[in-house]
């Protein structure tokens, strides 16, 4: 049996080290096999899986793959009803609900070494896009068609599910999920 244990020696594993310094030393210490399978892995689909593990460095797999609007946690209101309010502190709170709830789930996950499609704290939301046409057929996942409150719920929906406060600034964020705007570039009509 061969024992781990977590060293605070490499800087990627220390919290007290800036994230610019930790990512650099992480990189550093990736071969370029790891860092392909860690960038080509673990998001497509149940067939593929998720990222190999890699022992040597005591990082476990990685799923990206996960839908925050598929069951994993709440069902709030659509974001083009979110939209409808105009209340960038309400997405934020709906945002920030759903990142403690999933990353709650994926806590659990984790101790089971269940890495399947949709447990991952990497999500697909929020739709960044705008609503141009209104016969488009997924105008419900957007926050409208006005540029400005789509960007503002968009960020406060990035904030909230990352687990940043209105507030906080980098060292005091909880970091719950890891937001990836959906298809900002290719999804629109």
């Amino acid at each position: 049996t061969m024992v781990h244990i977590v060293s605070t020696e490499m800087p990627f594993r220390n919290p007290s080290h800036t994230i610019e310094h930790r990512l650099n030393d992480l990189l550093d210490r990736l071969t370029v096999e790891e860092l392909i399978e860690q960038v080509s892995s673990g998001g497509a689909g149940p067939k593929h899986g998720p990222t190999p593990k890699i022992e040597r460095l005591v990082i476990d797999p990685y799923q990206w793959r996960t839908n925050p609007g598929d069951g994993d946690a709440t069902s709030f209101p659509l974001p083009i009803n979110l939209a409808a309010t105009f209340d960038v502190d309400t997405v934020h709170q709906v945002a920030l609900a759903t990142g403690l709830e999933m990353r709650a789930k994926w806590n659990r996950y984790k101790s089971e070494h269940s890495y399947e499609d949709g447990k991952g704290i990497h999500v697909y939301a929020p739709v960044a896009n705008l609503m141009r046409h209104p016969l488009w057929g997924r105008n419900q996942e957007t926050y409208g068609e006005d540029p400005y409150l789509a960007g503002q719920l968009t960020a406060a929906y990035v904030r909230g599910v990352g687990g940043w406060t209105k507030t906080s600034h980098q060292s005091e964020v909880r970091w719950l999920l890891i937001s990836n705007e959906v298809d900002f570039s290719c999804y629109s009509q």
